[in-house]
């Protein structure tokens, strides 16, 4: 079974590095926005909102409606991933395995966060295998999280999306709003649109 998640930063490539270490706890992007108006012409990259777009447009065709996810924040798969061993693809400038250097990664997470929810499914032996679908400038992984959870990277603008679209089985769109200015949100809020015209069915993020 292939189970794919897009983080709606992704298209944030340009500028994200500019902020990465700013969002922390319960502050996110907009609070930095709100406080500082120089901070409101983040740039976005448009051409991989819109191959994006395209792949989404292609997905639903293969996806039941039921299998399609608008979420708020990443860790909330791990509410509705039932299955084990699936093929997990996560579409997301953070690879998302495991951030957290006070705590030793060889031990399975009690909880999990929008930064380890891929380890958190991991250690409960629901990931077969793992490929994040980063940016040029997104961070890998270090060593240490290298070594205990192996998985396969790729670029966002060197990988062909169409055959993945053609083998989804369950979609996660997760919107991210501590790391997307809001003025970004219509965006997302097409994604959804897109998706209630095509299935005939409202959706609600999660």
């Amino acid at each position: 079974m292939n189970v794919v998640s897009i983080d709606f930063d992704i298209i944030m490539e340009p500028d994200i590095n500019l902020y990465n270490d700013w969002v922390e706890g319960d502050l996110g992007i907009n609070d930095y926005v709100n406080e500082h108006k120089v901070l409101e012409n983040l740039k976005a990259d448009l051409y991989s909102y819109e191959y994006l777009t395209r792949f989404l447009m292609k997905a639903i065709q293969k996806v039941d409606a039921k299998n399609v996810y608008f979420i708020e924040s990443h860790e909330t798969i791990t509410n509705f991933l039932n299955e084990n061993s699936v093929d997990l693809w996560n579409i997301d400038h953070h690879h998302d395995i495991f951030y957290q250097d006070e705590e030793d990664v060889t031990l399975p997470l009690l909880t999990c966060t929008c930064g380890n929810w891929v380890k958190y499914l991991f250690d409960r032996k629901k990931v077969r295998k793992y490929t994040w679908i980063g940016n040029d400038n997104s961070i890998k992984p270090d060593d240490e999280v290298e070594k205990h959870y192996p998985h396969e990277e790729k670029r966002l603008k060197e990988t062909n999306l169409n055959k993945l679209a053609e083998q989804v089985d369950i979609l996660f769109i997760c919107r991210s709003p501590e790391w997307v200015p809001e003025y970004y949100f219509p965006l997302f809020d097409a994604w959804i649109a897109i998706c209630e015209e095509y299935y005939n069915e409202t959706f609600h993020i999660i």
